[in-house]
């Protein structure tokens, strides 16, 4: 089992920009500050980087720092009109400084770079420690915590969690209504491989896992995905036998419902279900979804539920 206490923190920001402060950047410092993260202005001091340490920055320098330390680094882009001919000026100031290298060659060098970045950051009015923290976690490889609930936390899966994987999916509910893994732990392994890249490392959401907090036990799985030919974020959601009629899923099922309203700013949800499931159509109703359609998927009559996020 792995625990959850076990998962390196940010320790440091270095903010290597060369413009003068831009609007709502003190306020990061004094926030990061405040929650315990050290914030450095120069690549000299220290000239070793923290380990756990992340960059905001405009230079190049400031990315090659980064890269040289395998620290993650977000792109701070001034919210330019024409980014590509805010990189020619940049290389520009750098070719004339004495670099050598012609400053169209050093564009697309900078251009190359800026690709590898976290993210590209147009202003700090919206940038919070906690979103610092998860570009940090994401370079790292770190599962995102979603929520947390009195009992619960809601987090990405990581490969790590396989082998507790295959157990919560050892169940004949759960294999009658969602499905089986793969029946070649190596073929699931690929498979989670892939989705934990390209679903939560694009989308920023996807089915997460359920851990108790007392046990830190896998207890089940929650979370948002796409269908294909309907519009909108689907909800879905499983628990262990041993943990059922506890109240767990409906914990877990209002921190993602407010998640996809609050954060990823949803204003409805849908989820289909099986006729004949009648624990989850009662909780589904419980959670304010009400019978929209009726649909057959892959031999099923399924029942297409709503929900409106709006206040």
């Amino acid at each position: 089992m792995r625990t959850l206490s076990d998962r390196d923190s940010l320790e440091q920001v270095y903010i290597l920009i060369e413009q003068p402060m831009p609007p709502f950047l003190d306020i990061l410092i004094e926030e990061l500050s405040q929650s315990g993260i050290s914030v450095c202005f120069s690549i000299n001091e220290p000239s070793k980087a923290a380990e756990h340490s992340f960059c905001l920055t405009d230079t190049l320098e400031g990315i090659r720092f980064a890269k040289a330390h395998d620290m993650g680094f977000a792109w701070y882009s001034h919210a330019v009109a024409d980014p590509e001919k805010d990189n020619q000026d940049k290389a520009n100031s750098h070719s004339n400084q004495g670099s050598g290298i012609p400053s169209t060659a050093l564009s697309a060098i900078l251009n190359e770079l800026i690709s590898h970045a976290e993210c590209v950051i147009e202003g700090f009015d919206e940038v919070t420690v906690d979103f610092i923290e998860k570009l940090y976690q994401r370079h790292k490889g770190i599962p995102w915590v979603i929520a947390k609930t009195p009992r619960t936390i809601i987090m990405e899966l990581s490969l790590d969690d396989i082998d507790e994987l295959y157990e919560l999916y050892d169940d004949t509910e759960i294999r009658t209504q969602v499905g089986s893994l793969h029946e070649e732990k190596t073929d699931e392994i690929a498979f989670q491989k892939a989705y934990i890249e390209k679903m939560y490392g694009f989308f920023g959401y996807g089915f997460w896992i359920i851990r108790e907090k007392s046990s830190g036990h896998l207890i089940g799985r929650v979370g948002l995905s796409h269908r294909k030919d309907f519009d909108g974020l689907e909800m879905g959601w499983l628990i262990g036998e041993p943990y059922r009629k506890q109240g767990f899923a409906e914990e877990a099922c209002l921190a993602v419902i407010a998640y996809a309203k609050d954060i990823l700013g949803q204003d409805e949800l849908y989820a289909f279900i099986a006729k004949e499931n009648v624990p989850s159509m009662g909780l589904a109703s419980k959670l304010g979804f009400h019978p929209d359609s009726l649909y057959q998927i892959s031999g099923k009559e399924m029942i297409r539920m709503t929900k409106g996020l709006q206040d």
